[in-house]
């Protein structure tokens, strides 16, 4: 088991603890230092979210687990209860659902367990800095419930042809969910790094800003403005180049903006 997720999974902590555990397996420093130095308790939270997602995590080289991993609370006594009559009816715990019982379409087996998808339980909707990840977040949210509900069905199918319907289903949700949280997490690193140069910048008034040139953002948002239907991550890269306009005072024609805010682009 992954100890970020185990120590999320115990509820709340203090900023102290969280720290501790951050340091004890993150390895970024720029992001290390900014989280101490800010005391940033939602940043830390998104940060411990994203290892927990880790199947294989292991502490850095030299560090050791603070206290809160390594204490555990102490197992009530209780006594041994009378063995059942029929043990096969004992009632078992059911499992966490995972889809490493189906193939890949190239037929590679999947791995995928359900705990990668599920980012969203430990990072939450409050973590998400700006409308655009606040909507990616949310359309993950819902396709998890769809995954959950088609890997369900996939099991109780009752024909070979309606469980690889389903399956193909499973497959393609977990895909789009796991690409999601790919833009989510890079939006979220870019609005951090920005976050940060803006500190440095305001602790060194006199350095001058590097001349910044529009001409590739307009190019860019009139050629994605030009297309029908647009991915998350066209999206995605369009409020990129309109946050860089913006932040550099670039005049935003008035039917553009109409055009921006009708695909749900933040101005």
């Amino acid at each position: 088991m992954n100890p970020v997720h185990e120590f999320l999974e115990k509820g709340d902590y203090s900023f102290d603890e969280g720290v501790a555990v951050l340091l004890c397996f993150s390895n970024n420093r720029g992001v290390n230092d900014f989280i101490v130095s800010s005391r940033d308790k939602r940043h830390l939270h998104y940060e411990l979210a994203r290892l927990s997602r880790y199947p294989r995590l292991e502490p850095i080289p030299g560090r050791k687990l603070p206290d809160c991993l390594t204490k555990k609370a102490a197992a009530p006594k209780v006594e041994e209860p009378a063995e059942p009559a029929n043990p096969a009816a004992t009632e078992q715990t059911p499992e966490a659902p995972t889809v490493d019982d189906t193939d890949t379409a190239d037929g590679e087996e999947d791995t995928t367990t359900f705990l990668d998808l599920q980012h969203h339980k430990y990072t939450r909707l409050e973590d998400m800095p700006t409308p655009l990840t606040k909507e990616l977040w949310v359309k993950n949210s819902d396709e998890y419930k769809e995954l959950q509900h088609c890997h369900q069905m996939m099991k109780e199918a009752n024909s070979d042809a309606g469980r690889a319907d389903w399956r193909k289903k499973v497959h393609q949700l977990s895909q789009s969910i796991k690409d999601r949280w790919k833009l989510i997490d890079s939006e979220i690193e870019r609005y951090q790094a920005e976050a940060e140069a803006k500190a440095k910048a305001e602790a060194k008034p006199g350095e001058k800003k590097p001349a910044f040139n529009p001409i590739n953002a307009r190019a860019y948002i009139s050629k994605a403005l030009k297309e029908e239907k647009w991915d998350d991550a066209l999206k995605v890269e369009v409020q990129r180049r309109v946050d860089e306009l913006l932040a550099n005072d670039v005049t935003i024609g008035k039917d553009t903006r109409k055009r921006l805010a009708e695909r749900g682009i933040s101005l």
